[in-house]
């Protein structure tokens, strides 16, 4: 399967140019990627900050080493970025947040692998605040109680 043709890409790039407004001025994001995630490839990262940067100033830091995600994050909140993604597994997720407790900054996640998260696994759903110094844990609700309440 091959890409789109080059005349498809210049009519989405001219199509966003007049859509997106280039006055307004762009947020700092840090996008986390865990290049040893099992779903991560360089193409698929490439992608992501790609789509990103249509809206955003974007940059996108490997990890090295274990609980670099929260070192990257702890600079990232002093350096001024406004919104951090986090591009891996769990672990990555994990790390991110503990960098960004006390912070500002905003955490999203951007899950490497669709079955991502030990919650997903025990039949609950699992979400995470956009605020890292409200969350320092999952919250999660229980399937069986959300249906029913919803109900």
């Amino acid at each position: 399967m091959t890409g789109p043709s080059p005349t498809e890409l210049e009519r989405a790039e001219a199509l966003a140019e007049r859509v997106l407004h280039r006055d307004v001025p762009r947020r700092r994001m840090l996008v986390i990627v865990n290049p040893y995630a099992t779903t991560v490839s360089n193409r698929l990262k490439n992608l992501v900050v790609y789509a990103l940067q249509s809206r955003y100033d974007v940059e996108a830091v490997d990890t090295q080493a274990k609980l670099h995600a929260t070192e990257l994050c702890r600079e990232a909140a002093d350096e001024g970025y406004e919104v951090v993604v986090a591009f891996g597994g769990d672990g990555t997720v994990n790390e991110a947040a503990n960098g960004l407790i006390g912070t500002d900054v905003p955490l999203t996640c951007l899950p490497a692998d669709p079955r991502m998260s030990s919650a997903a696994h025990s039949g609950s759903r699992a979400t995470w605040s956009t605020r890292p110094s409200t969350c320092s844990r999952w919250r999660t609700t229980s399937s069986r109680a959300a249906s029913t309440s919803a109900a």
